[in-house]
């Protein structure tokens, strides 16, 4: 299985409109439609702007509360609150046709489906954000299920995915770390309800269809050690270049991350490309786990874009922080899945990355604690050099009459 995105997005030459649509009220006792993405439909796509991104790691603009939208059904939520319209171009136009469900439900959030234009002769991942078919209720095991605004979700999910891939369009990581990027478009769905048709614009983005497998859907204990390290330090290196470049992931995990046979600068895919091996092909066969394989990157949607937020310092010293500080916590999620040895996972990370020759800021271990977050060399002196000039500090406050 694979899912990708890709590539180049033009300027769009556009009507301005307001940055968000008034709400219109609409009366419903009608159950959601069934969900509207199935094989064969043609989709007739315009060039959209979008929103710049907001919501949880931008700004507190996530939404309504749920008590503004309890009493609602989640037809009547979206029918009539649109989402924000950034600028469409009515004149890019482009007809893709849905050939393969890849993520599709009636709650799975992004729908992700495998589109062919038939301009270009080409397919492409399309991943829609139509908040008809996001979960209506959200919670866990610690807080009750409550309705929620899936159109605000559904917007933030597009503009967060939208500025990280228009960011990304223009390094190196475009068609290699991350899929090539194809573009932000929008549609419009047919809704009836009491016999009145309603016409609901929907979001998308248009990305590169990367062959190859999910890290998840790898049987890693069946690896070798050198298989696996060519894989997670490709990740780790890789994940930290993105940063040092102002955009983090904020999701990383192997169920983010697709493993593919090697890119080819002239554009052309290799032989093992053309005829990609199934996620439930042997080891063996795969061959996917060598030195010049692809580690891709997907989801996007939780990312931020380091100059769009609104603490963003450009006069901020921006370093490469050793992968040992940036994957501390991040690296257990690879644990559980056997990719770095289980009990010795932290000193895979300083095996790797302790000293980096003037790569990284090379971090430091803690003398007293092996568990403690490091920090960077020299740091951890002037912390405890200041945490005990405070307690001095104190001590003699207590001691003034």
């Amino acid at each position: 299985m694979s899912i990708f995105p890709s590539s180049p997005t033009s300027s769009a030459t556009a009507s301005s409109s307001p940055t968000e649509s008034p709400p219109t009220s609409i009366s419903s006792n009608t159950h959601k439609p069934k969900n509207p993405y199935a094989v064969g439909r043609e989709l007739k796509l315009k060039k959209h702007v979008p929103p710049k991104p907001f919501g949880l790691n931008y700004s507190s603009d996530g939404g309504a509360d749920t008590e503004e939208v309890e009493g609602y059904s989640q037809l009547d939520w979206c029918l009539s609150h649109p989402p924000k319209l950034g600028l469409t171009n009515d004149d890019d136009i482009k007809h893709v046709h849905i050939v393969q469900a890849l993520r599709c439900g009636e709650a799975s959030g992004a729908q992700i489906l495998l589109v062919r234009d038939a301009s270009f002769k080409g397919q492409f991942v399309a991943k829609i954000y139509d908040p008809l078919y996001y979960s209506f209720e959200q919670g866990d095991s610690w807080i009750s299920y409550r309705v929620s605004d899936v159109v605000a979700r559904a917007d933030a999910d597009y503009a967060a995915e939208a500025a990280a891939y228009n960011e990304l369009e223009s390094t190196p990581f475009s068609g290699t770390l991350v899929p090539r990027f194809y573009g932000t478009w929008i549609f419009d769905t047919h809704t009836k309800v009491n016999g009145i048709e309603h016409v609901r614009q929907v979001r998308m983005i248009l990305m590169e269809h990367v062959e190859g497998v999910r890290m998840e859907d790898v049987d890693a204990t069946k690896l070798t050690e050198d298989e696996k390290n060519n894989m997670m330090i490709k990740l780790v290196e890789g994940e930290s270049e993105l940063s040092f470049h102002g955009i983090e992931h904020n999701d990383i995990a192997p169920r983010n991350v697709i493993i593919g046979p090697p890119v080819c600068l002239s554009g052309m895919r290799s032989e093992a490309s053309r005829n990609p091996p199934s996620a439930r092909d042997s080891v063996d066969r795969m061959k996917l786990f060598g030195s010049s394989n692809r580690v891709c990157l997907i989801d996007f949607n939780l990312s931020t874009v380091d100059r769009l937020k609104s603490s963003y310092d450009p006069l901020q010293p921006h370093q490469r922080l050793s992968p040992v500080m940036r994957w501390w916590s991040k690296i257990n999620e690879f644990r559980r899945s056997g990719w770095v040895p289980p009990d010795e996972k932290k000193e895979w990370l300083w095996s790797h990355w302790e000293h980096s020759d003037g790569k990284y800021v090379d971090a430091e271990r803690n003398p007293n604690n092996p568990y403690v977050h490091p920090m960077p060399v020299g740091r951890r002196a002037s912390f405890e050099a200041k945490k005990a000039a405070k307690a001095s500090q104190k001590t003699i406050t207590k001691q003034d009459p």
